[in-house]
């Protein structure tokens, strides 16, 4: 029989291997050689890297800074493994969402979705906002299908709510208001959509919620409450949140000195000669701001809140203070039919 070369496997073969590949080995597979790349393409439009439960997250920084680069961070929490990738997508924009491996980013009015693993964009209609108050959003399903809805949550004044909605087909934005948010609910942590009751649930770090309901445009406002041997009747969240997730996982989580120096290449030549006629490293406290996500669990969805919090870290750096964003990601890697037009408007 003749000998079939190695790169000449069969299109079946070839399905069978990739298909058990965790998402960094994928992403190797696919670096082998065109046939092999273009196995992936043939077998499946969406490929999402089910094996890996627990989300990635991506850390990057505030590029309207002339001397930052677009280098960002990616940390596997399961592995413990750091990876530096360069993502020019991301430079001075604020990812606002994460779902299914989707990342939901703004950028001076400018809105689209975005696969880090695969680079897959989607644009979606102009914002009619450049910087918006409270980056906090969320969408209904999968980009590519179309009953997507996005939800941008902004916080007009005090007691206003502002959610802006586009739907799959829209050439514009629309706007619902509400006059009935309380004063208390100072900070809106997290956002997410039940499919099963057509519901956007809208979350402060503690007991407030709001729902919209985009069929009627009707907001409602709830307090969570444990029940007891005398509650009745009470209404139960389709959901679970998982608090301070981020905090906990910095505790024994990346180190990130060699990124933050490479992610600031000019502020890092004139550290290293300052550092040259000194002894020692000098401790900077770091802000991170967090985008959280939704994941699917068993019997309930898990929502990661978005958090704020400060580290201090040994860095070779001359900045005073050092900003980081950073959004939770699933390990999927989304990549779409050329067959098909994902353009978000008709």
């Amino acid at each position: 029989m003749p000998v079939r070369q190695w790169t000449d496997l069969p299109l079946e073969i070839l399905e069978l291997i990739f298909n058990q590949l965790l998402l960094v080995e994928f992403l190797a597979f696919r670096g082998v050689c065109k046939a092999w790349r273009l196995a992936t393409f043939a077998c499946c439009t969406t490929m999402a890297q089910t094996m890996e439960q627990k989300p990635w997250i991506l850390f990057y920084r505030d590029s309207d800074d002339p001397d930052t680069s677009p280098w960002c961070c990616l940390y596997n929490e399961s592995s413990k493994k750091t990876y530096t990738v360069k993502i020019p997508e991301v430079e001075g924009a604020s990812c606002i969402d994460s779902k299914e491996g989707w990342l939901l980013v703004h950028r001076h009015g400018h809105v689209f979705f975005f696969n880090p693993f695969s680079r897959v964009k989607i644009d979606l209609p102009e914002f009619s906002y450049k910087l918006l108050s409270c980056e906090v959003a969320t969408f209904s399903s999968l980009p590519t299908k179309k009953d997507c809805t996005v939800f941008v949550i902004s916080r007009i004044d005090p007691e206003k709510l502002e959610v802006s909605t586009c739907c799959w087909g829209d050439r514009e934005w629309t706007k619902h208001t509400w006059d009935g948010l309380p004063t208390y609910m100072k900070t809106i942590s997290c956002a997410t959509f039940s499919e099963c009751e057509g519901l956007l649930y809208i979350m402060d770090p503690g007991i407030e919620v709001v729902t919209f309901d985009l069929r009627h445009s009707i907001f409602e406002r709830y307090k969570i409450v444990y029940p007891d041997s005398t509650t009745k009747n009470m209404k139960f969240l389709p959901f679970r949140r998982n608090q301070n997730h981020f905090k906990l996982m910095m505790k024994g989580g990346p180190d990130l000195r060699s990124w933050l120096s490479k992610s600031n290449e000019k502020d890092q030549s004139k550290s290293n000669e300052k550092h040259s006629k000194s002894n020692g490293k000098k401790k900077q406290s770091i802000s991170f701001a967090t985008c959280g996500t939704s994941m699917k669990g068993g019997d309930y969805h898990w929502v990661i809140p978005c958090e704020q919090e400060y580290w201090e870290l040994e860095v070779d750096t001359l900045m005073e203070k050092i900003h980081v964003k950073a959004v939770w990601v699933k390990p999927c890697f989304a990549q779409l039919s050329p067959e098909s037009d994902y353009r978000w408007t008709t």
